[in-house]
């Protein structure tokens, strides 16, 4: 009897389980559609020349903006690891200089990379790895986030489906062109939309350049080299002849 209350509960929280993933999926789905419209609104007002028409392409684009922002708000907080890494791009805009919201933007990143999202791993590096910022190659957290992409970038993301994925800064593949924003009088580089491949040659890229100073794995380096190589991570050869060198000055 005990048994099977246990085994009811069980089969209880794992529906439970798949309705919030699909909940979460639904709403995704809404914000990357919201974000698609509102790329395009954003792009006819930069090119309209009435003022009405503009005024009438802005409201529409603040209007798609906001149906984006709690479409994310809503997936994340079911647990989505791809609206999760989504929703911190938006708090990443306002972290400049704000302590509190680089802060929610590297635990929205954490989560979705602690959830098996490649692409995630890969960002948090650059942007919240401080001992990867600072040299700082003993520090715990760096080792964390480094162990865990190192193991992300041999395993297969469950998350594949919904790439490509933006991605800020990279060294595999050079940015986008600056573009002029309505409003705005400097020029930003948009995030690139990167492949999943992309993503797996700029993880091991990173594993490569990382893994000497950290762990002193020099073999690990050289593989993992090799591995960017083969994925579409086009950088990877320049700084295999750099990698060469360091290991032969650890020789010495």
């Amino acid at each position: 009897m005990i048994f099977k209350k246990v085994l009811l509960s069980l089969l209880l929280l794992s529906e439970l389980a798949l309705a919030g993933a699909s909940l979460g999926e639904q709403e995704l789905n809404n914000a990357l559609q919201a974000r698609q419209t509102l790329q395009q609104l954003l792009s006819e007002q930069a090119s309209e020349t009435s003022p009405e028409a503009a005024a009438g392409l802005k409201s529409a684009a603040l209007k798609a903006g906001f149906e984006m922002q709690r479409s994310l708000v809503s997936a994340a907080q079911s647990g989505h690891p791809v609206a999760q890494f989504y929703l911190a791009q938006l708090v990443d805009k306002q972290a400049i200089g704000n302590p509190k919201k680089r802060e929610e933007y590297c635990q929205l990143i954490d989560k979705a990379a602690e959830s098996g999202l490649l692409a995630a791993a890969v960002v948090q590096i650059y942007k919240c790895d401080d001992g990867f910022r600072k040299q700082d190659f003993g520090d715990r957290e760096h080792h964390r986030m480094l162990s865990r992409l190192a193991r992300m970038a041999e395993a297969k993301d469950a998350n594949w489906r919904w790439y490509p994925l933006p991605l800020f800064m990279g060294m595999c593949v050079p940015p986008p062109e600056r573009v002029s924003i309505p409003g705005s009088p400097i020029p930003i580089r948009p995030s690139r939309m990167t492949s999943y491949t992309e993503f797996q040659g700029e993880a091991n890229l990173l594993v490569a350049i990382l893994t000497i100073p950290t762990f002193g794995q020099v073999d690990e380096a050289r593989s993992r080299i090799q591995k960017a190589q083969a994925q579409d991570c086009p950088g990877a050869e320049a700084f295999s002849e750099g990698l060469e060198k360091e290991i032969q000055s650890l020789k010495r």
